[in-house]
């Protein structure tokens, strides 16, 4: 692709020499289940920047769509997609990754392979990260959302009783993390305890 788009009808900078590709699935899956694609595909980058020379340790994700590597964001992921009554009829998966370029003035850090000392081409990016979906796609679609939840979770920067600057809509909140829901929403607690799942939304702490 030559052109990227950002959640919220953000902009997604690609100059060349960065990488966005997006993966067209017929999953004919429940609606309610379609945003677990998105944290099947950071599970994927997250596998794919080991193999072009990114320590594991270094590479964290953030719910619901960002990947980061030493904090700084380097990969995001937009779904898009159509409904068949409460199925999903088509998902595009889109996944942007900066290999080359990364913007200087953002809402959250970002960073590139190539400012971290590692040079690899676009095409060699989308080889390692096709595999890894694949890999991590067909896992969900032939067992259930636990073995992703897992990979995830695993990975994921924050860990329970963090605190959170969450935007929900035009609402800001504060809340602690507990984790995942088992159909792969966030989980937050106020200062009651009392907890609430997150459908849509974005971490910002």
């Amino acid at each position: 692709q030559s052109a990227g788009r950002g959640t919220h009808g953000r902009e997604w900078l690609m100059p060349p020499g960065n990488l966005a590709v997006s993966v067209v699935k017929r999953p004919r899956l429940p609606l309610t289940f379609a945003p677990q694609a998105a944290l099947v595909t950071a599970v994927a980058v997250a596998e794919a920047l080991p193999n072009l020379g990114i320590a594991p340790t270094r590479i964290r994700l953030k719910w619901p769509n960002d990947v980061l590597v030493d904090g700084a964001k380097i990969s995001g992921i937009l779904l898009e997609g159509e409904a068949d009554g409460q199925a999903t009829r088509w998902l595009v998966v889109g996944t942007g990754l900066n290999l080359a370029h990364h913007p200087s003035e953002t809402r959250h850090k970002a960073t590139n392979l190539a400012a971290l000392g590692v040079v690899v081409t676009p095409a060699q990016a989308l080889t390692a990260y096709l595999t890894a979906f694949d890999k991590w796609w067909g896992r969900w679609r032939r067992y259930d959302f636990a073995v992703i939840a897992t990979a995830w979770t695993a990975r994921t920067l924050h860990r329970p009783g963090d605190q959170l600057t969450i935007t929900v809509g035009r609402d800001t909140l504060q809340a602690l993390y507990k984790g995942l829901a088992p159909d792969g929403a966030l989980v937050i607690s106020d200062a009651d305890g009392v907890e609430r799942k997150i459908v849509s939304g974005e971490i910002f702490t």
